[in-house]
């Protein structure tokens, strides 16, 4: 009988399963997931709006794997988003913000504009961060290499070797191990205060530059 994997988990399926048995995920951009096919290069086999969809969906789960296609598509999503959340709050900081300063526009306005942007900006960094660690099980490695970006220059040179290599299908320890649910919730724990004080944070430079625009004035 010809087999597949899980695209999310990495469970054996069969090659007629649309939905896999064990985490429900719809199989729907791998038709043939065997063994051979899944040890040569992804690229094809996945479009990138399914790379970002199934990425911000996994946005706090760090088991199972990412191919190598999905989380190049989703760190090229990652720098365009950025990018452009960056260029609206440069765009609406020179064009707008002086409107405060003579009443026409609420600065409460600009306030919510400044905390959606931040709270954009933190999911995106938190599906990276998952999808990095996936991409390292990928690979047959722990999630924990993910610290080597802490090292300078040596490290991030390292992750970028690591996160080009081709899926280990044959022994790979993570493909079908999920984590345990107490470990999930910390995680889940850990990113939303990440996401707190990257909101905060964001909060607290958009009000240094309107107090420091205001006393300018």
């Amino acid at each position: 009988m010809k087999i597949k994997y899980c695209s999310n988990c990495g469970a054996e399926l069969s090659v007629k399963d649309s939905f896999c048995a064990n985490c429900g995920t719809r199989q729907s951009y791998i038709e043939n997931n065997s063994t051979n096919n899944l040890e040569k290069d992804s690229t094809k086999r996945i479009r990138v709006t399914d790379a970002v969809t199934k990425c911000l969906k996994n946005a706090f789960n760090l088991s199972g794997v990412a191919t190598r296609a999905e989380y190049w598509w989703f760190y090229l999503f990652n720098r365009i988003a950025l990018f452009g959340v960056l260029y609206i709050n440069a765009y609406v900081g020179i064009n707008y913000r002086s409107a405060i300063v003579f009443s026409e526009i609420h600065p409460a306005v600009l306030f919510s504009i400044s905390v959606i942007l931040g709270l954009v900006s933190s999911v995106i960094a938190i599906a990276s961060l998952s999808v990095a660690v996936r991409r390292l099980h990928d690979t047959n490695l722990s999630g924990r290499f993910i610290f080597l970006g802490f090292i300078p220059l040596l490290g991030l040179i390292s992750l970028l070797v690591i996160f080009c290599q081709k899926s280990v299908v044959n022994g790979n320890k993570y493909r079908n191990v999920s984590m345990d649910k107490s470990k999930k919730i910390w995680i889940i724990v850990l990113y939303v205060i990440y996401s707190m004080l990257a909101a905060l944070i964001y909060i607290g430079i958009y009000i240094n530059e309107m107090h420091f625009m205001l006393y300018r004035l």
